[in-house]
């Protein structure tokens, strides 16, 4: 059998295993990817090979449609919010929590449109997390109650830990609120001066739980970046 697995593994096997691998994560939901995103950041730790393949999943989700992107809009800012933005159809990236269209912003008949990222958080994302969480948490209760030294391993801090980091990302106002505080610590963008890094401007009041307006910026991804330094 061993020689078998290594013949299709050598011709063709190894792809359509990471395939399967990487359409199972997804389809078990935003905890699962964000685990194997944090996993494709961690070269010290796991293979170059499991890295890679897991990267696709910073910014290449599967997305949801445009329909369901237009209904949150209109939920979010009222059926008119036609008005003011204009979305391309297909999403530049899509992520665990939500996915990033390019648009355009109408703030005044006689201004020019702005160019912005507009971020809609999937559909069903937060109830998902949500469920997620509330089983981890109640297999590390039933764990730690049927095995008491299983509380050695400190499971609980680290599940509450990992519960601080994601929840908030399910929440968009928390990404506006924290993009703020950098642009206030980080002036370059406002006066030219200081450190040459640039954050995206949050287009308010055009923030909700599900949806966030930014301008748009040209930029290279951070990922990309820590790959060069590696090589």
């Amino acid at each position: 059998a061993a020689p078998v697995c290594w013949l299709l593994w050598q011709h063709g096997g190894a792809n359509w295993f990471w395939r399967l691998l990487v359409s199972a994560l997804q389809s078990h939901g935003p905890l699962t990817i964000k685990l194997a995103q944090w996993a494709s950041t961690r070269p010290d730790l796991l293979p170059p090979d499991v890295c890679s393949q897991f990267a696709h999943l910073q910014d290449d989700v599967r997305p949801h449609g445009f329909g369901q992107t237009k209904k949150t809009l209109a939920a979010a800012f009222g059926p008119d919010w036609s008005d003011k933005l204009e979305l391309e159809t297909v999403p530049l990236g899509s992520g665990c929590m939500a996915q990033v269209y390019r648009g355009q912003l109408r703030k005044a008949p006689d201004q020019p449109p702005q160019d912005v990222a507009v971020k809609v958080r999937h559909p069903g994302a937060k109830q998902s997390v949500d469920l997620d969480l509330e089983v981890l948490w109640a297999m590390v209760g039933t764990l730690e109650s049927l095995w008491p030294g299983a509380r050695y391993l400190a499971m609980s801090e680290a599940l509450g830990h990992f519960e601080e980091f994601v929840r908030p990302q399910a929440d968009l106002r928390t990404e506006a609120s924290n993009l703020d505080a950098f642009r206030d610590k980080f002036e370059y963008s406002r006066t030219g001066r200081g450190l040459r890094v640039r954050f995206p401007e949050v287009k308010w009041p055009l923030v909700s739980e599900s949806v966030l307006v930014e301008s748009f910026e040209d930029a290279t991804s951070l990922q990309s970046i820590l790959r060069c330094d590696s090589n």
